[in-house]
């Protein structure tokens, strides 16, 4: 890669310098470099300039972009917008995913940014570029890789304060029991949405990680493995991937003290959920379930955790409403866009927190019966956008009903 003290190659696309009067995309070369000079340029004037023209990436350019305190988001390097809002150093997204290879100097200046870094453009990792990449403290995608060695996986669990950041590695396909050893030694959110398989002594490796577990593909589990992986001591174990779910694995699962999310469930049977509702963790998600008969609510209303979401129901039967009110902890039912009185009145008595964030807007005769029952718990209203004066005094008389802090009247 050229030295960022050499003069621009002559491939280097020249910038424009006015808003009226950009480059003609056609007379953009194949290769072009993004140097310190056109990361200036672009902060100054993101209009000035695409960096969609540019594929390679100097150092002292990474480093002005890692330290910008402004939200990036490039679309591959091939295509990099920005929002130009006052959002906090901490939380801007910077996504270079059209770079397809990377020294260790500009790995070692962008992981100097704290924020989420997306390099899925990647498809190969070596050693001194991972461990570089490691001094990342915020969330590191690279999701191009579909495959890494024992040391790289090493490096890369290393990603974040002593480990403790998120790492996606999204693109792996397979995994080792050595590197699946390697990556347990990270303890963030460790994400492998790629495995569609694993096999029990990569499951054993796996459940010594210490943090966030995900698998986004795996759209069946062995009782071997599952048995392997509920052993995990982690805060959370994810399984997106799975549809369906039989009652000798539930009993598996539902024994692990972590949380436990399986959004990727399109449906229960009251056996299944009688036996994940033993699952003593804090959470259980349920967030791909559109909708529960009553029998599965009533089962799943004696979980025996703190929470339990159902955020893709977007519609309850008063029956099912009349189950879920009998959960004890929190209860997040942000899919419902609507309430009827009568459902509006079982929800009430709820005992726990009851999370209704996705109405937008309810009757007076709603918000009258959600404040009446006084001996009901917390409800959240967050996703209120407007509350006319008469649901307003009609909510303001029950203290326990949170609402948004801005909503039209």
């Amino acid at each position: 890669m050229p030295s960022a003290q050499n003069p621009r190659p002559m491939n280097t696309p020249e910038l424009s310098s006015s808003r009226d009067n950009p480059r003609p995309l056609d007379r953009i070369p194949a290769s072009a470099i993004l140097d310190a000079e056109v990361a200036r340029r672009f902060i100054a004037d993101p209009a000035s300039l695409k960096l969609s023209d540019f594929n390679e990436l100097h150092a002292d350019a990474a480093e002005i972009l890692a330290a910008h305190e402004r939200r990036h988001r490039a679309n591959g390097i091939y295509d990099f917008l920005i929002d130009p809002g006052n959002v906090r150093h901490e939380g801007d997204l910077l996504s270079l995913d059209g770079l397809t290879s990377l020294s260790v100097d500009a790995a070692r200046a962008l992981a100097g940014h704290e924020g989420w870094l997306h390099l899925n453009g990647l498809s190969c990792l070596d050693y001194d570029v991972a461990k570089a990449l490691a001094g990342h403290v915020g969330t590191l995608t690279l999701n191009g890789l579909i495959s890494i060695s024992v040391d790289v996986a090493r490096a890369l669990a290393q990603v974040g304060h002593e480990g403790l950041g998120w790492l996606l590695l999204d693109g792996l396909t397979s995994l080792s029991v050595d590197v699946a050893s390697a990556l347990a030694g990270h303890r963030g959110w460790l994400s492998l949405g790629g495995l569609t398989s694993l096999s029990v002594d990569a499951a054993v490796a796996l459940a010594e990680h210490e943090g966030w577990l995900s698998f986004g593909s795996l759209s069946s589990l062995d009782v071997d493995v599952a048995k392997a992986l509920a052993k995990h001591e982690g805060e959370r174990l994810c399984f997106d991937g799975l549809t369906s779910m039989n009652a000798e694995v539930a009993a598996v699962l539902a024994g692990r003290e972590g949380s436990l999310t399986l959004d990727g469930l399109s449906g229960l049977t009251v056996e299944v959920a009688t036996i994940l509702a033993e699952h003593q963790g804090e959470e259980l998600y349920l967030n791909g379930l559109t909708s529960v008969s009553a029998g599965v609510a009533s089962a799943l209303a004696g979980h025996k955790g703190n929470i339990i979401a159902l955020c893709s129901l977007t519609d309850v039967s008063v029956e099912v409403a009349n189950a879920l009110a009998g959960h004890m902890g929190t209860l997040h039912l942000i899919g419902l866009t609507s309430l009827s009185v009568e459902v509006a009145e079982a929800l009430a008595w709820h005992q726990g927190t009851l999370s209704l964030n996705g109405l937008t807007d309810i009757s007076v005769e709603v918000a009258e019966t959600l404040a009446g029952q006084e001996g009901g718990g917390i409800i959240h209203l967050y996703g209120l956008t407007y509350i006319s004066v008469e649901v307003e005094a009609a909510l303001s008389r029950n203290k326990k009903i949170s609402l948004p802090y801005r909503s039209k009247r």
